[in-house]
């Protein structure tokens, strides 16, 4: 198993089946591409997962100082991967740096996929319960529910901190500030970010302004080439 990396079921008291029957079916139907970390098969109860050998962004954000591009260029490739998601019937409802991983040529690798599987016409197939951080939250009536734009608002929040190397509103606590995160969204407040580093793609994920990411990872190649 060179070059791979094997996750072993964990069960927390009273909850079952969150790796065998949430992830496993998302992962089947990823398949392969480049910006999702590759399923290899079942092996022992567990998963068998390529390993990205440059771990995970979040670890390697506060190790190293990027230029601006670069950053822009890691928020476009977790875009493409949560567009592939979208375009498999799959909700991430998790979209978060703690979630993106580095291949060798540090490329994103999107993992941990937790989320709902849907049917053609929208119906949930599978789920395997993951939900957003509150820095992450889109808010809404029903907490359970998600689709593509509470998804994009995720993302938003995840290319914020790609960008600024901090994720939104960092005073407040994500676990005992949950009502103030939802509180400041609500009303629309959200931390500034300047449009030449990705403040319009920001701003657009988070007032639902997209239909796909698709269109997130057109314009964040339209920022890519600004000199």
């Amino acid at each position: 198993m060179d070059g791979d990396i094997y996750v072993v079921p964990y069960f927390p008291d009273l909850v079952k089946h969150i790796i065998t029957t949430g992830s496993n079916p998302l992962h089947r139907r990823l398949g392969k591409h480049p910006r999702i970390i590759e399923f290899k098969g079942e092996h022992d109860g567990g998963l068998l997962l390529e390993y990205a050998i440059n771990g995970s962004w979040e670890s390697y954000l506060q190790e190293t100082q990027l230029p601006i591009r670069e950053k822009i260029r890691i928020a476009k490739e977790t875009a493409e991967g949560v567009a592939h998601a979208h375009q498999s019937n799959i909700l991430i409802c998790d979209i978060h740096v703690r979630n993106i991983l580095l291949d060798a040529e540090f490329h994103v690798k999107l993992c941990d996929f937790q989320g709902r599987l849907l049917s053609p016409d929208g119906e949930i197939l599978t789920s395997g319960g993951a939900s957003e951080n509150a820095e992450s939250f889109m808010p809404r009536c029903d907490k359970e529910f998600a689709d593509v734009k509470t998804d994009l608002f995720a993302l938003g929040s995840t290319i914020y901190h790609i960008i600024t190397g901090h994720r939104p509103f960092p005073q407040y606590d994500t676990i005992d500030d949950e009502a103030k995160f939802e509180e400041l969204y609500r009303e629309g407040h959200y931390p500034p970010l300047d449009t030449g580093v990705g403040g319009d793609v920001v701003w657009n994920c988070w007032g639902a302004k997209y239909e796909s990411a698709g269109e997130v990872v057109n314009d964040l190649k339209l920022l890519e080439q600004v000199p």
